[in-house]
């Protein structure tokens, strides 16, 4: 799944700018971090910013709309 997120980082970008929400339904442990990864790939990819400021956006991703995730 994200090697998807990073196939169409622009509309990625485009949705997390929107406010969409994310739903993300696997093995918490393994895909949290690669989805978290991708994520931040992402914001730098479209934005410029640094590694620090991607990592801030990402964070600031779940508070006002929480990412839902379902473990198994």
């Amino acid at each position: 799944m994200y090697d998807q997120l990073l196939e169409y980082v622009r509309d990625v970008y485009g949705w997390l700018e929107s406010g969409a929400y994310r739903y993300v339904c696997d093995d918490k442990a393994r895909l949290s971090a690669a989805i978290h990864k991708a994520l931040v790939s992402v914001v730098q990819q479209q934005s410029g910013a640094s590694l620090e400021e991607a990592e801030a956006y990402v964070r600031g991703l779940h508070q006002p709309q929480p990412q839902l995730e379902e473990a198994f």
